[in-house]
């Protein structure tokens, strides 16, 4: 199966973001897991290959009181099955406490505006490690965050 958890949990999570990475090219999923492991606010929820096994994840989860949910998603926006914008919705109906990052190589500005306009709170191009993180921690934050490079386009 294509996906890393992270089972353990402690008191310790509670101040940490715990970010969960839907991402079907397993060579970019490695990394930006490490990426999040080994940022020092951080820790794995998982590492999914398609959405599906991120909800799939997220049920069994919910249904254990000592398991922490994250609180960030990064999401890649074209997946095969279920794109990221369908795992968002789905997202924002069943556990709206979770904030989302689409992550896309996508730079046509009509994406970014979907992404938003569905419920994300970011949208960062692909490319930039430095980045993604900072998203990630200004959407944990309760922040929009949308790459610098649509800013004039917005």
């Amino acid at each position: 199966m294509n996906m890393e958890r992270r089972e353990d949990s402690s008191d310790t999570d509670l101040q940490r973001i715990r970010v969960g990475i839907v991402e079907d090219h397993a060579s970019l999923r490695g990394v930006l897991v490490k990426l999040v492991r080994f940022s020092p606010n951080m820790d794995c929820y998982g590492g999914f290959a398609s959405g599906e096994q991120l909800l799939q994840a997220l049920k069994q989860d919910s249904l254990s009181p000592e398991q922490l949910l994250p609180n960030v998603v990064s999401l890649d926006l074209t997946m095969p099955r279920m794109s990221g914008i369908e795992v968002l919705g789905y997202l924002r109906q069943h556990w709206p406490e979770i904030r989302c990052v689409l992550l896309s190589g996508h730079t046509d500005v009509s994406y970014v505006r979907d992404a938003l306009e569905q419920g994300a709170y970011g949208y960062v191009a692909k490319g930039g490690a430095e980045e993604f993180l900072k998203a990630i921690n200004q959407v944990a934050l309760g922040r929009r965050y949308v790459s610098p490079c649509f800013d004039k386009l917005l």
